[in-house]
């Protein structure tokens, strides 16, 4: 589960370093689910607009989701093709964070 949140480690008067991450904003209103386990078996399958079924570990509850992307170039992962997908939640429940595990079921494509 990602999106962009507030945090800073640095302190006032500081000095950073190029390409030190000073602070990261997350907007909680849209929040992301980036699967990195999509087998190159299934991938095929799986098409932009996609509906998914979503099930967030902590909460114990199912929300839907939609693929929003679909990477181009597979990865490997223990030794599986795999591609990075990403869904966008349609209705995130009250306590939903970003770092929450999530189940992500595709559904069949139309």
């Amino acid at each position: 589960m990602t999106a962009p949140s507030w945090r800073s480690r640095w302190w006032a008067g500081e000095y950073a370093s190029p390409g030190d991450v000073l602070v990261v904003v997350n907007d909680l209103s849209r929040l992301l689910v980036e699967t990195t386990d999509l087998s190159e078996r299934d991938v095929p399958g799986v098409s932009l607009g996609q509906e998914a079924a979503v099930h967030i570990e902590a909460l114990d509850q199912d929300v839907t989701g939609r693929v929003t992307a679909i990477s181009q170039a597979a990865e490997i992962l223990g030794g599986d093709v795999v591609y990075r997908t990403t869904l966008e939640l349609e209705l995130p429940p009250p306590g939903l964070r970003p770092g929450m595990s999530v189940e992500v079921h595709f559904a069949p494509a139309e």
